[in-house]
């Protein structure tokens, strides 16, 4: 009787401790949802637009992202070094403007190349934020465009190098890193060609 009893009540313990069928699929579906959840953030993420200068975690962008971004910030940098040529009264910003429009086109044909092959479309026109930026330095003149543009200069090149910093050294994808390793010694010297000139005109110290 006592032997009875024993396996009676192992027997009741091994029907509470196992999972009824539908407890199980229940886990399995929750488990599907949440994984299904991460890929579609993961897809969303990665086709979002540009990630916009300074917005996030650099290192954190996809390669189509980091690649979007470079594109945005080389177009933005030829478009207002072009505003720049015609709105500025320094010669010394002129020369700098000049500079942006002939170093960033080319560095924009060098990403197009990697991102075609990575099958990433280029952007054929401003983002908002810097549709906003040229917009806002479209409206001055001499001295004061002067100033507003060489400011916006060493701000945004200390945004761009920090993006490619970041990608340089943690990017996964071989032709991205390559690319952005590559760039940033030019991005280097933009950022202290920009910080020399806004002390020149006298519009800021170096920070």
């Amino acid at each position: 009787m006592r032997v009875t009893m024993c396996l009676v009540v192992l027997l009741v313990l091994g029907l509470l401790l196992t999972p009824s069928p539908s407890a199980q699929t229940n886990r399995e579906t929750d488990s599907q949802t949440e994984t299904q959840g991460q890929q579609d953030k993961d897809r969303d993420r990665e086709h979002q637009p540009g990630m916009q200068s300074g917005e996030g975690d650099q290192a954190s962008m996809t390669p189509t992202q980091f690649l979007r971004h470079a594109m945005m910030a080389n177009m933005a940098e030829v478009k207002l070094g072009q505003l720049a040529t015609e709105r500025a009264s320094s010669s010394q910003v002129k020369q700098f403007a000049q500079h942006m429009i002939d170093s960033h086109t080319k560095a924009n044909e060098k990403v197009k190349e990697i991102a075609k092959l990575k099958g990433v479309e280029t952007p054929t026109d401003l983002d908002e934020k810097h549709k906003e930026t040229q917009e806002r330095l479209s409206n001055l003149r001499g001295s004061e465009f002067d100033r507003a543009y060489m400011e916006h200069m060493v701000k945004d090149h200390k945004e761009v190098l920090a993006a490619f910093t970041a990608q340089s050294k943690n990017s996964k994808d071989e032709e991205v890193r390559g690319l952005a390793t590559t760039m940033t010694p030019e991005l280097e010297r933009h950022l202290q060609m920009a910080t020399d000139t806004r002390q020149q005109i006298g519009a800021g110290r170096a920070e």
